[in-house]
């Protein structure tokens, strides 16, 4: 159980919550991450505060999640996402991979934005920050 740090912005969610992923981020092929695989990890938010994370070869315990954590497992989360995501307000960050820059505007992140195009009008579709 991960439990975040009071001045992180918390965790976020999306319509695709859970995060199934290899723990060594190296790229395995055509082999998908699986939940009985040896190597793999899940985080699923269970609320602004909590999330849970869990590894194959892992231990249970609570673990506080500071700020710089809290941001890498929302980019996580987000990069996962496959059409919305959802904060308890606009004052969550995070950031792309473990080198990135912490962040906390998702609604002028064109990496984002790109893959939220309008078809018919070829427009990035605004979505509500409040």
């Amino acid at each position: 159980m991960l439990v975040a740090a009071d001045d992180s912005g918390g965790f976020v969610t999306s319509d695709h919550p859970v995060c199934l992923r290899w723990m060594d981020d190296q790229d395995q092929g055509e082999i998908s991450p699986g939940f009985a695989e040896p190597g793999t990890e899940v985080i699923f938010p269970l609320s602004q505060k909590l999330a849970l994370f869990g590894r194959f070869e892992g231990d249970e315990g609570v673990v506080p999640a500071d700020r710089d954590a809290v941001a890498g497992i929302n980019g996580m989360l987000i990069g996962n996402c496959h059409h919305q995501v959802y904060g308890r307000d606009a004052l969550f960050s995070y950031k792309r991979g473990p080198k990135g820059e912490i962040s906390a505007h998702l609604d002028k992140d064109q990496v984002f934005l790109v893959g939220r195009r309008d078809a018919e009008r070829g427009k990035i579709v605004a979505f509500k920050s409040e």
